[in-house]
């Protein structure tokens, strides 16, 4: 294995990997110039084209993920973080909601499934072309060559654990070795056709890691990128919604009263602590009466749009 990849860390992480892909079938912002802006999609025959190399963070690693809420009210989006992205038995008011929504009516239900949980993965991506680039005129404003942290879909996640589990074909550890063993990610994003509604849809199905291993660049340079990684778990936590935030969404929603009860009991993040970005472990929040809660399925449809408006919430 590469000098760049910690052995140990990385079998640890792929032995998550497995754990997750064995629960696959189970069906239970504030973004920052340092996330990249994410990929835009091609026609329905011509994608769009992006490469890079997916890089350990500091602290090795090597990809992350977090849940949040996301929804449309009229002209307006509500953005709220997902506690559960630290432990599952954390509470989340905005997951209980949804789960009671889930108990009423159409209407309720209807928007129950706009403000369900949904998924989100991240990594350090060392961006090899960007063709967006070609249309901007100021260097430090483009993307190529530079480390940035890229928000992915399950189906960019789906493309690495491939690589991780095929014992005989995969690639490995090598889809994270900046060095000359390392493979760059090859992003082939179409559209989808237009279904009942002229809705499409980014359509990564020809993404597939390069075949051919290269460094992305030379010792010292590489050595320059490794040191401009960001810290995931650092990123997440800078994405925490504030309990007074969650309070002032619930209210505005008219959805308050339905888990005003369990908030008043409930510790949740305090604005202080958000600003600060506490990358300390988050301690377990006391759960409220587990019988009740429903663990409504995760939206793990593509939400590219979804990051699009976050983008624009900066």
């Amino acid at each position: 294995m590469s000098k760049w990849i910690d052995k140990n860390l990385f079998d640890k992480y792929v032995e998550n990997k497995e754990k997750e892909q064995e629960n696959t079938n189970k069906t239970f912002i504030k973004r920052t110039e340092n996330v990249w802006q994410t990929p835009a999609a091609g026609t329905a025959t011509q994608p769009e084209i992006y490469e890079g190399r997916f890089l350990p963070d500091p602290e090795n690693v090597f990809t992350s993920k977090y849940y949040y809420h996301m929804w449309k009210s009229g002209d307006k989006w509500h953005f709220a973080f997902c506690q559960k992205t630290w432990d599952f038995n954390n509470y989340c008011p905005v997951c209980s909601v949804t789960n009671k929504l889930y108990m009423g009516t159409s209407k309720d239900k209807s928007l129950a499934g706009n403000m369900k949980r949904k998924v989100r993965h991240v990594s350090n991506f060392y961006i090899v072309s960007d063709p967006r680039d070609s249309r901007i005129s100021e260097p430090e404003k483009k993307a190529t060559g530079k480390n940035k942290i890229y928000e992915f879909p399950d189906k960019v996640d789906a493309k690495i654990k491939l690589q991780l589990l095929d014992k005989n074909e995969g690639l490995g550890s090598d889809i994270f070795d900046p060095g000359d063993d390392g493979h760059n990610f090859i992003l082939r994003i179409k559209s989808t056709k237009p279904d009942a509604n002229g809705k499409t849809y980014p359509d990564y199905s020809d993404s597939d890691f390069s075949r051919k291993s290269s460094a992305i660049g030379t010792d010292k340079q590489i050595k320059d990128i490794m040191e401009k990684r960001y810290n995931l778990n650092t990123y997440i936590k800078s994405l925490e919604t504030s309990k007074e935030q969650i309070v002032e969404i619930l209210k505005s929603e008219m959805l308050y009263e339905l888990v005003k009860d369990e908030l008043q009991k409930t510790s949740l993040p305090e604005e202080k602590e958000v600003k600060e970005v506490n990358v300390k472990k988050v301690d377990n929040e006391t759960p409220v009466d587990k019988k009740e809660e429903l663990d409504v399925p995760d939206s793990i449809g593509d939400d590219d749009d979804l990051l699009r408006e976050l983008e624009n919430m900066k």
